[in-house]
C-alpha cells in the first residue's frame, strides 16, 4: 500500500477561507450596523439578531462540510435582498453599510459556488480486520484521516469503469429483455489513453446457475 498523503488543493482551500472570511465579516457588519453605526433606533435595534442565523453555519464552513456550503448559498440571498432594499431606502451612512452587505453576500455566494465546483472525491480507510489495520499502520497512514483524490489515486496508471443504470447522454441505461438485460459500460485507462465501450447481454437462465442472487 503506497499512498502519498497531500493537503487539500489550493483552490478548494482558498474558497473555504474566502467563505469563512466573508461570513465572519457579514456577522460583524450586522452587529455593528444595528447596534452602533446606524441603528434604526438610538441605542441599538432588535435587527441585530439577524446575525444569529449566520453564526450557525460557521463551524460547517470551517470543517469543510459541503452540505453547509449548499444551504448557505441559498440563505445568503435573504441578506442580499435586505442590503439592496436598504441601500435604496436608507440615508447615509446606513445605505453605505447596506452596499457593503451586498458585496459581502456576493463574495460569500461566489465562494460557496466555487467551492462546489472545486469539489473532489474524498474517503477514509475503514479496516475490517486486525490484519488490515496492521497493514495500514505499517504504511504510515492514520486511520480515519480524510483522503483526497490524489491520495486515493496516486500514480499515473489508473483504470476507470462505469455502467449506466438510467438513460443518460454519457451511457445508456439498463434495458430489459424477455430473457435478461442489456447494459452499457465504459472502461478507460489513463496511461494509454484507451477507452472502451462495452455492450453486455445478460441471460437470467445462465446467471441463475452460477450466482447466489435470484434472477
Amino acid at each position: 500500500m503506497n499512498l502519498s498523503l497531500s493537503p487539500p488543493g489550493n483552490a478548494v482551500a482558498a474558497t473555504r477561507w474566502l467563505a469563512a472570511g466573508s461570513l465572519l465579516a457579514l456577522i460583524v457588519l450586522c452587529l455593528a450596523w444595528e447596534l452602533v453605526l446606524a441603528p434604526l433606533r438610538p441605542g441599538g435595534s432588535w435587527l441585530a439578531l439577524k446575525a444569529l442565523p449566520l453564526c450557525i453555519p460557521l463551524a460547517g464552513i470551517l470543517k469543510n462540510r459541503m452540505y453547509t456550503y449548499r444551504w448557505v448559498s441559498l440563505v445568503v440571498w435573504l441578506y442580499f435582498i435586505e442590503g439592496v432594499v436598504r441601500a435604496w431606502a436608507d440615508k447615509p451612512p446606513g445605505n453605505y453599510l447596506a452596499l457593503l452587505q451586498v458585496l459581502l453576500c456576493v463574495a460569500l455566494f461566489t465562494a460557496c459556488a466555487m467551492h462546489g465546483l472545486g469539489g473532489e472525491i474524498q474517503g477514509c480507510l475503514a479496516p475490517q480486520s486486525d490484519d488490515e489495520r496492521a497493514r495500514i499502520e505499517a504504511a504510515g497512514i492514520s486511520i480515519g484521516r480524510k483522503l483526497t483524490l490524489t491520495d486515493l489515486a496516486a500514480g499515473d496508471d489508473h483504470f476507470f469503469a462505469a455502467t449506466g443504470i438510467t438513460q443518460g447522454d454519457f451511457l445508456r441505461g439498463v434495458r430489459y429483455t424477455a430473457t435478461g438485460a442489456i447494459t452499457h459500460s465504459l472502461v478507460t485507462r489513463s496511461r494509454s489513453g484507451t477507452w472502451r465501450t462495452i455492450e453486455a447481454h445478460h441471460r437470467w437462465d445462465k446467471l441463475s446457475r452460477i450466482s447466489a442472487v435470484e434472477y
